[in-house]
């Protein structure tokens, strides 16, 4: 995983062809759940640009959502007339190998938004996409997401309230430990 990442890394500073980059994502996407946080901290390429991003969270978004379909598209070949109301996927239910796979990358997303939480650049619904990328049943526990959002609040005191009320909904607050429980219900 450590030599995609790096192979990606490299195409984006050396402004490769958008196709390199897409299979690189793709071959990461496929192998998340075997990724640690610094393969995924991909240093946005901003030629020197103050505004910009510390990390680059569009790639990020097309990382993860390509090891959330991958089970989607599997079954896309059989049934090509299904909606999305249908979708099952494999990893629903607990303890099926897709299961433990979707609680690594989980944990593995709240690592990497605590990390991106910090860049004062980084847009609320930026942010905030990125912490809806996981479906409900992904996290066991919020307190990761919790600690994100909690950091990502700090460093953007003048959020909107209606980008700082979207960004709370994102944590589940029955999913949280106790002592968590009480600031996130007052929050």
């Amino acid at each position: 995983m450590a030599f995609l990442s790096s192979l990606l890394k490299t195409a984006i500073a050396a402004s490769a062809s958008t196709s390199c980059k897409s299979d690189l994502e793709r071959r990461i996407g496929l192998q998340l759940d075997q990724a640690i946080l610094e393969d995924i901290l991909i240093p946005t390429n901003s030629h020197g640009n103050n505004h910009s991003t510390i990390y680059d969270a569009d790639t990020i978004v097309r990382i993860f959502s390509i090891f959330l379909n991958l089970d989607e598209d599997d079954e896309d070949d059989t049934n090509p007339l299904r909606d999305e109301s249908q979708m099952v996927y494999d990893f629903d239910s607990p303890g099926s190998p897709k299961q433990s796979s979707i609680l690594k990358v989980s944990k593995l997303l709240d690592n990497y938004l605590a990390e991106v939480a910090l860049d004062s650049n980084l847009s609320p619904s930026k942010f905030t996409a990125l912490a809806e990328l996981l479906p409900d049943h992904a996290r066991i526990v919020s307190d990761g997401l919790y600690r994100a959002v909690d950091i990502f609040l700090k460093v953007h005191p003048n959020m909107k309230d209606s980008e700082r009320y979207r960004l709370c909904k994102t944590i589940d607050c029955q999913k949280t430990i106790p002592r968590s429980l009480q600031s996130c219900s007052s929050e």
